[in-house]
């Protein structure tokens, strides 16, 4: 961003700078470090006008007495993410908010005299900068988030009652964002492993008792106000929901699922067997029926071609076993996945017995076709070979 830098070090060097419109004007001292500036924003893309006396000229600061006033007007001063602007206030009300909980990919505020990046923050910037911070985690405790088109958007929470909150706010609430320190601490309160679902219905509830009695288009200035309340109330509720999760009730539950998923592998697997079993004796009582006799030619060709209609229906049946025992392994997946977030250390003491049905799974998914498949193949070559040595003897 070599055009955006030099606006900035314009700006340091100036006696004064305003916006006026899409504008940047900017009174200065002509210099050759200005002139270096002005071809800088120039091969940015951006337009410079030098005003001197009260005309422009053509030529920028060349030709004019070194240390003489001038004015520079920049056209066109802000362009896609890079961003000046008069003051924080002033970027919050850019484009119609769109950069209220979204920063620019990079920004000036005149009046703070600071840029993004630059380790001196001054305290107004970094309470904007914590507040789009403070969205992100609204935003992933939200069911959804519908973004505006030219607006910051809004968090939409559906636990219990729907609440839409627009994260929207003025310059004034900046003062009330939560600090560093609390924001650090509510990461991993809210979004922790442990018992996850349970914290995550916990805010998303305290949020509804908090905010839906709140005119819609208060609701996220009340949250950053109210935030030490919310968290509270949330850690509250979500130490009463806690105490009373049995995690030996989930032992007994996941263990009551695991006999479902033994229970329906060995019927899966019985059954397929049973069918596949009695394929290969009938593809064996098809080869013993061939006949040398030539008149017996056509009946050859039936026999070998129902042994194949056999094959055919082995494979449906293997895929068919196959992917049940996939669709038992989506399951045990997701009850394994659902444990993991309400109750992750009884999920760390159940690993074990949750590996043990993995292996067994896989081994039925996987041992039982392709043994079948093997038989299934040998005796097909074998009515092939009947077949063949029949067919040369007649």
């Amino acid at each position: 961003m070599p055009a955006f830098d030099s606006i900035v070090g314009l700006c340091r060097l100036s006696r004064a700078c305003r916006i006026a419109g899409a504008n940047l004007v900017v009174r200065t001292d002509s210099s050759a470090e200005i002139a270096a500036l002005i071809d800088a924003i120039e091969a940015g893309g951006r337009r410079v006008t030098t005003v001197f006396e009260g005309k422009e000229r053509p030529l920028g600061v060349a030709g004019i007495d070194h240390e003489s006033e001038v004015e520079l007007v920049v056209h066109g001063v802000s362009k896609a993410g890079e961003v000046v602007v008069q003051n924080t206030g002033a970027l919050l009300s850019y484009n119609m908010g769109r950069f209220q909980v979204e920063a620019p990919e990079a920004f000036y505020l005149i009046q703070e005299d600071y840029a993004l990046g630059e380790a001196a923050v001054p305290s107004l910037v970094a309470a904007y900068l914590r507040c789009i911070e403070f969205a992100e985690i609204l935003k992933l405790v939200a069911d959804d988030f519908r973004a505006g088109i030219g607006s910051p958007g809004t968090a939409i929470i559906l636990t219990g009652r729907k609440l839409s909150i627009p994260l929207t706010y003025s310059q004034w609430v900046l003062h009330d964002v939560p600090s560093e320190e609390d924001l650090s601490q509510s990461r991993p309160a809210i979004f922790d492993d442990h018992l996850k679902v349970g914290r995550l219905d916990a805010i998303k509830r305290v949020l509804v008792r908090f905010l839906f009695n709140v005119p819609t288009e208060q609701r996220f200035e009340v949250l950053l106000r109210s935030w030490g309340e919310i968290m509270q109330a949330f850690l509250s509720d979500f130490d009463i929901y806690a105490s009373g999760f049995n995690f030996d009730k989930a032992r007994e539950e996941f263990e009551r699922r695991k006999l479902d998923f033994v229970v329906k592998m060995n019927a899966a697997s019985s059954d397929t067997m049973t069918k596949l079993i009695a394929i290969p004796v009938g593809q064996g009582l098809l080869a013993s029926q061939m006949k040398t006799d030539a008149a017996y030619t056509v009946v050859n060709h039936a026999l070998l071609t129902a042994s194949f209609v056999f094959l055919l229906v082995a494979a449906m049946l293997v895929a068919a076993y196959v992917l049940t025992l996939r669709q038992v392994g989506f399951e045990l997946k997701a009850e394994s996945e659902m444990l993991r977030q309400r109750a992750l250390p009884t999920y760390k003491q159940l690993r074990p017995m949750i590996q043990q049905l993995q292996t067994r799974l896989r081994f039925h998914q996987w041992g039982v076709p392709i043994v079948m498949s093997i038989l299934l193949l040998v005796t097909t070559g074998m009515t092939l070979v009947a077949y063949s040595e029949l067919t040369a003897t007649t």
